[in-house]
């Protein structure tokens, strides 16, 4: 798909990734998202369609750099409304996401922070989600 680049000098490959904008530079390869994450943070983090979409395709890296960024303030996030469900707060919202989609990787990372900001502790007793039903009509 890319290969024509790789025909064209060295030279010219540079001067065109001058041009090239650091967000897009983001999806290259680890290095550049580490380097560049932050334009992602501002342009579509605060969206929750893109942690949907980390989620649902399992991206564990990128799901790990949000985690260990954003932790505290999903925490703090209360309740969190999604498809008539209420939600303690957002990771726990990011966990029944995981679980839906079998993202397997994403859950335990999820569960990693979780654990580390002390929220595991009866876990198993505590209630995180209630179902909002709609009115009965006939």
């Amino acid at each position: 798909m890319n290969t024509n680049i790789y025909q064209l000098p060295e030279e010219m490959v540079k001067e065109i990734y001058a041009f090239v904008p650091n967000w897009v530079k983001v999806y290259l390869n680890k290095k550049y998202y580490l380097k560049y994450h932050k334009f992602i943070k501002r342009k579509c983090m605060k969206h929750d369609g893109y942690f949907r979409n980390i989620i649902r395709l399992d991206f564990d890296f990128i799901f790990q750099q949000s985690c260990s960024e954003n932790m505290k303030q999903w925490l703090l996030r209360k309740q969190y409304k999604y498809k008539n469900n209420v939600f303690l707060n957002y990771a726990y919202l990011l966990e029944h996401l995981c679980i839906e989609t079998e993202s397997t990787k994403c859950r335990n990372i999820l569960h990693f922070y979780i654990k580390k900001s002390g929220l595991n502790k009866n876990q198993h007793k505590k209630k995180v989600s209630k179902v909002i039903q709609k009115e009965w009509s006939n």
